[in-house]
Parts: C-alpha cells; sequence; structure tokens
C-alpha cells in the first residue's frame, strides 16, 4: 500500500501511528511541571520553614492547595498568553513529525 501524498507533495503520516511517541511526551511533561512545581515552592517556603515560622507539615499544607489553586484558576490564561506569543506557521515535514529527524530545542 503506498503512503498517501497531500498537494504539497508531503507523506501524510497514519493517524495512529504516533500514539507511543505522544504519550511518553506527556509522561515526560508531567514530571517536568511537578519538578517545576516543587522547585517554586521550595523556593517560596524556604525561608518561612528554615526560620522556624512554619513547620515543614504547614508549608507542604499551603503549597498544596496554593499550586493546586493557582493551576486550576490561572492555567486557562497563562495558556491563550503563550498560544498567541508561540504560534507555528510553518509547515513541518512528515521526517521531523515521525521521529526520523530528531529536533531538540530549549
Amino acid at each position: 500500500m503506498a503512503t498517501p501524498v497531500d498537494a504539497a507533495g508531503w507523506r501524510l503520516v497514519p493517524p495512529h501511528s504516533n500514539t507511543a511517541l505522544f504519550v511518553a511526551g506527556l509522561i515526560f511533561a508531567a514530571a517536568d511541571a511537578f519538578g517545576i512545581g516543587s522547585n517554586d515552592v521550595a523556593n517560596s517556603f524556604a525561608t518561612s520553614v528554615g526560620s522556624g515560622s512554619l513547620t515543614l507539615r504547614a508549608a507542604c499544607g499551603i503549597a498544596v492547595f496554593t499550586e493546586f489553586g493557582g493551576a486550576m484558576l490561572l492555567g486557562d490564561r497563562v495558556t491563550k498568553t503563550i498560544k498567541g506569543v508561540a504560534t507555528c506557521t510553518a509547515a513541518v515535514p512528515v521526517q521531523a513529525a515521525s521521529g526520523e529527524i530528531a529536533v531538540s530545542g530549549m
């Protein structure tokens, strides 16, 4: 069976060919978000816990509610801001989408 090609000559990728890559990306994104959130909490509560004005248990309790609340209440606006700033207008070749070419950035 021949690989379908669009009008511009790009090979079309079957819809479920990258599911494992997508799931792996979700797992790594969640782990990265967890690490970033932990770092933010550590930076903000280190002085309070270090000085003894808050116990470690109290700081963790406050952090759970403030981190979750901030993500739920403000996450939509952050996503809209990033969506407005970072728009992709270039066509992505199928080789990059299918993992044949490794693209790294950061």
